[in-house]
C-alpha cells in the first residue's frame, strides 16, 4: 500500500489514517499535524535517498542533476535548478510522479513480486509470469512506453 498520493497540481499529500496511526505507534506522537509533518518529511528524505545520481553546483552556481527519463534515448536528462531546494523538490516531485503514475511493465512487475512475496504463487509461476510478459510485451513494443494511466480501451486497437 502506498502511502502518499498526490492530489491535482496542489501537491497536497494523503496520508491513510492506518499509515498515521502505525507511525503514532512507532514514534510516540500524537500531535497529527506534527505527526503529517513529520511523515512528509521522511517520505521526501527517502525519495532523496532512491535518487541515483549526483547533485552538484556547478561554476555558474546553479544546482545540476540528471533524472531517469525512460522517453529519452540516452534514459535521463540534465535538469538545472538556481537553488539546492529546487534541485531537491524536483527530484521529489519526480519519484512521487513516478509512483503515482507508472509504466506498465512497472505495475506488472510490482504486481507478480508482491504476489510471490505473499506466497500467492510459487517461484514457477512467477519464472512463467515473468517469461509471457517478455515474450508479449517486448521493450520495443509502443505499449511499453506508455504510462498507465494513458492507456484505455482506443489504445488496444492501434497495438
Amino acid at each position: 500500500m502506498k502511502m502518499a498520493t498526490d492530489i491535482n497540481s496542489n501537491n497536497i499529500t494523503f496520508i491513510s489514517n492506518d499509515a498515521m496511526l502505525h507511525y503514532i505507534v512507532q514514534h510516540d506522537n500524537i500531535d497529527i499535524v506534527g505527526v503529517r509533518n513529520d511523515m512528509e518529511r521522511e517520505m521526501n528524505n527517502s525519495y532523496l535517498e532512491q535518487h541515483n545520481h549526483n547533485v552538484w553546483r556547478g561554476n555558474d552556481g546553479k544546482w545540476r542533476t540528471y533524472i531517469d527519463d525512460e522517453t529519452n534515448p540516452r534514459g535521463y536528462v540534465l535538469k538545472v535548478r538556481t537553488t539546492q531546494k529546487a534541485i531537491e523538490d524536483l527530484i521529489i516531485k519526480h519519484y512521487k510522479d513516478k509512483e503515482l503514475d507508472p509504466f506498465i511493465d512497472q505495475v506488472f512487475h510490482e504486481w507478480n513480486n508482491q504476489r510471490l512475496s505473499y506466497g500467492e504463487i510459487s517461484n514457477q509461476s512467477y519464472n512463467r509470469y515473468m517469461n509471457d510478459f517478455k515474450r508479449f510485451f517486448p521493450k520495443n513494443c509502443s505499449l511499453m512506453k506508455k504510462k498507465f494511466s494513458e492507456i484505455n480501451g482506443l489504445n488496444h486497437q492501434t497495438l
